[in-house]
């Protein structure tokens, strides 16, 4: 199995075991960070800011769910990050105000690609459904050739 194969693999296993999984326990995750984060941030050393690891709780959130959810999560992230430079009053130097354009720029890609996925999903129903149609349409005609045939 060559590697572009396992890790298509691995990301249909975690696609379909995300989309089993209730929806509630996977936007705890994303929300906890979003809360989390910030509140570590304002105990540890001014040299250390982990406020970029908020992009994990969009990205574990766009993997679950649709766009507005995902915006939805990536609003309160750049809202978590703001809320963490101004606790630190460090929210107009240059290092935050990027890492705030970034987490922005991060959050609008992940918002389109999940639309971009809703429209391929989609397609891929409205393709699934016309195949079972098709099948089901031939299944029925076989049948009635073989009634034909023994009467």
């Amino acid at each position: 199995m060559s590697p572009a194969n396992i890790t298509i693999s691995l990301a249909e296993t975690l696609r379909s075991s995300l989309r089993a999984a209730p929806h509630w326990l996977w936007l705890a995750g994303p929300l906890l960070l979003i809360f989390a984060i910030p509140v570590a941030d304002a105990f540890l050393p001014p040299d250390i800011h982990l406020a970029h690891l908020l992009v994990v709780a969009v990205a574990v959130t766009a993997v679950a769910f649709g766009p507005w959810l995902t915006a939805l999560v990536g609003a309160l992230a750049v809202l978590a990050l703001v809320a963490a430079g101004t606790l630190r009053h460090s929210l107009t130097t240059e290092s935050v105000v990027v890492e705030i354009a970034d987490l922005v720029a991060v959050c609008a890609f992940l918002v389109f690609f999940t639309y971009l996925r809703g429209g391929r999903d989609r397609e891929l129903v409205h393709v699934h459904s016309v195949s079972d149609a098709t099948q089901r349409g031939r299944r029925c005609r076989a049948f009635r050739l073989r009634c034909t045939r023994r009467s």
